[in-house]
């Protein structure tokens, strides 16, 4: 269900994802800091489930409140998830 709100194409246009820049500059010197960097936005999209409004960036006409509330818990799982694969990497 909504797979590219979660994932949106254009999360794809460059060489390297933010996030695996951002734990090449942060990461290296500081895993744990590049951890709280992940769990920030993971907490971000926890703590405002499904409360994005009619503001540029809204959600599609036709997704309903409790479809909000499930693609932001996917968005906050694919943050967890990216950060239980940083950490088996030997974060």
């Amino acid at each position: 269900m909504h797979d590219s709100l979660i994932d949106p194409a254009h999360y794809h246009e460059f060489a390297h994802q933010p996030r695996d820049v951002a734990a090449d500059w942060w990461g290296r010197g500081s895993p744990a800091a590049h951890l709280g960097f992940g769990l920030s936005h993971a907490l971000s999209y926890l703590a405002r489930l499904g409360r994005k409004g009619g503001d540029a960036g809204s959600y599609p006409a036709g997704v309903t409140d409790a479809d909000r509330i499930v693609i932001d818990l996917r968005k906050a799982r694919n943050w967890i998830d990216y950060l239980i694969e940083y950490a088996e990497r030997g974060a």
